[in-house]
């Protein structure tokens, strides 16, 4: 392993799933070359360790970023939004980047057990397929959830490590469950003793093949294991609403709406029809594309074609809301809601 070689003309893009992975992960390098850094972050956070509602918690971490660059007065930063959870649909948002211009890129390694962080890598592998036989920059991987295997450089952290603590404490909300502050200490000390430099701290990545094929990397498994986290959060978010009153079927009452349908008979879908079926809000159906296997059910399950009324709908689809929802408009719906939202308390 050895140092890292950067010189003071190389530019530098840090990529991260989530606001406070950049300084997590590549605090060092933030550190001592920040007005040679452009910071990308991907999701907006909004599933992150606070205890208020996703679109404040959104806001939250998105301030206490803006924050932590202000105070680093890094070259250039950018939040493009898109929804925590859901990166792996959207793998090809990085399109408009031109990494030719860069020297070294830092991003999330595919190794990592968030399904946010495999899904960072992804996307940059997406974008160097689509920049096809261009100059690209060397590749970087750090560490955050899951210590690399096999580094392949260090930052040294000697005199600054207090420092990356200080980005990293920016991000106070997160810092309640799992303290990443004091994770990031030990981490260097023991990265450093475990590399036989015992009177240093240090930050280690791996550089990369970039143009290595991963087609089969992020199996079918993992892509389910990321729908499971944002169905675990809609389930966590119904129980803290369940426990101060407040009810899907009042929200819908105050619209003036008495009778929907419900689309998909998962485990939310089911959860809803067990909650208005206590209201006044009845349900004319329950959409689903696999509705044959549901002929035995005391609700009517039936296919997107059987409908003959364009009532007001829920999608219980919650990962895959925007494209239901695309497609129900084009089929006539027009007034249409999406559970996570209703559970947030944006609709």
């Amino acid at each position: 392993m050895k140092v890292i070689d950067i010189s003071e003309n190389d530019k530098i893009l840090i990529i991260a799933p989530h606001p406070d992975d950049e300084c997590i992960g590549a605090g060092g390098i933030l550190l001592r070359y920040a007005s040679q850094c452009d910071v990308l972050v991907l999701t907006d956070g909004r599933q992150g360790q606070g205890d208020v509602a996703p679109e404040q918690e959104k806001e939250i971490r998105k301030q206490e970023f803006e924050r932590e660059m202000a105070w680093l007065n890094v070259h250039s930063y950018r939040m493009l939004d898109i929804e925590d959870g859901t990166l792996l649909l959207h793998t090809n948002c990085l399109s408009e980047y031109q990494l030719q211009e860069y020297n070294l890129v830092f991003v999330t390694g595919i190794q990592d057990e968030h399904a946010d962080h495999k899904a960072a890598f992804i996307c940059l592998k997406e974008l160097v397929k689509r920049l096809g036989n261009v100059r690209m920059p060397k590749c970087f991987v750090y560490e955050v959830h899951t210590p690399l295997q096999t580094p392949t450089h260090f930052c040294d952290l000697s005199g600054i490590i207090g420092k990356k603590v200080k980005l990293i404490r920016f991000h106070e909300s997160q810092l309640k469950e799992l303290p990443y502050d004091r994770l990031a200490l030990y981490n260097a000390e023991y990265r450093a003793t475990l590399f036989r430099m015992p009177e240093k701290k240090i930050e280690v990545y791996e550089e990369v093949n970039l143009t290595g094929d991963i087609s089969s990397t992020i199996s079918e498994t993992e892509s389910l294991l990321q729908k499971e986290r944002v169905i675990g959060w809609a389930l966590k978010r119904w129980i803290k609403n369940l426990l101060i009153g407040r009810q899907i079927s009042s929200q819908l009452k105050k619209k003036g709406i008495n009778e929907i349908y419900v689309y998909g008979f998962g485990e939310l879908g089911k959860m809803l029809l067990q909650e208005l079926q206590k209201e006044e809000v009845k349900v004319r159906a329950v959409i689903d594309r696999r509705a044959e296997q549901f002929s035995k059910e005391k609700i009517k399950v039936i296919h997107i074609e059987e409908v003959t009324e364009y009532l007001p709908i829920i999608v219980t689809v919650i990962y895959e809301y925007a494209n239901i929802a695309k497609e129900l408009e084009q089929l006539g719906f027009d007034d249409i809601y999406s559970l996570r939202d209703l559970l947030e308390g944006e609709c």
